[in-house]
């Protein structure tokens, strides 16, 4: 790597770090151009070479958070290696927990992107971030079907169930702000599996009246 070209990522990385910050801080509206260059100590302009619009800027930051959690996925599914599906799967779901520990920056960036009102993104700039994501999704999906196959779940729409499981796990994992407060029954990871159970319950061979998704 040449001199100038590790002058770049450097720089590059400090801008990232840096807008991170403002989101931890202040929040998605926070972030702008000018607040990012004090932050980081440069002029407007120069934030310009680096990402042409806030919208590229915002599109690194998810596709960072995006694949700073894949990693976290998979170091989770390949501990569970050999263990039954349902089982890689609930420890799948119970990553993005420990993504709020691990990386709560990049964390806090995907939650509040996820949760702001108005789309941060144009059509183009979501379409790569879904399709980052996506990976993540079928892996879970996989876990579904070799499930259906071992006659442990109802056959169903198993993108559908997916999306149900990590909303059901985003929204409680919200309450981890608080569970120093709660009782240890009434805690984020508790209140997940709970979750988790019910709506497995819910899609379980077992059942005389399954249930679909």
């Amino acid at each position: 790597m040449s001199r100038r070209e590790a002058h770049r990522r450097a720089r590059l990385e400090a801008i990232e770090q840096g807008a991170l910050r403002i989101v931890r801080d202040g929040g998605l509206d926070a972030l702008t151009m000018p607040t990012l260059a004090k932050e980081v100590g440069g002029a407007v302009g120069a934030l310009y070479r680096y990402f042409a619009s806030k919208e590229e800027l915002l599109l690194a930051l998810q596709l960072r958070a995006l694949e700073a959690f894949d990693r976290l996925l998979a170091r989770e599914l390949d501990s569970t290696e050999g263990e039954p599906p349902l089982v890689r799967l609930r420890g799948a779901l119970h990553s993005w927990g420990r993504f709020i520990t691990e990386e709560p920056e990049l964390h806090e960036l995907l939650q509040l992107s996820i949760a702001h009102p108005r789309a941060l993104l144009d059509d183009t700039r979501a379409a790569q971030v879904a399709e980052r994501f996506a990976p993540m999704v079928q892996r879970c999906g996989a876990l579904l079907a070799e499930a259906e196959a071992q006659g442990a779940l109802v056959p169903g729409d198993r993108e559908a169930r997916v999306w149900v499981l990590w909303g059901a796990v985003t929204g409680l994992e919200q309450l981890r702000k608080q569970d120093h407060r709660r009782a240890d029954e009434h805690r984020a990871e508790s209140l997940v599996d709970m979750a988790i159970d019910g709506l497995l319950s819910g899609w379980s061979a077992s059942r005389s009246q399954p249930l679909d998704p």
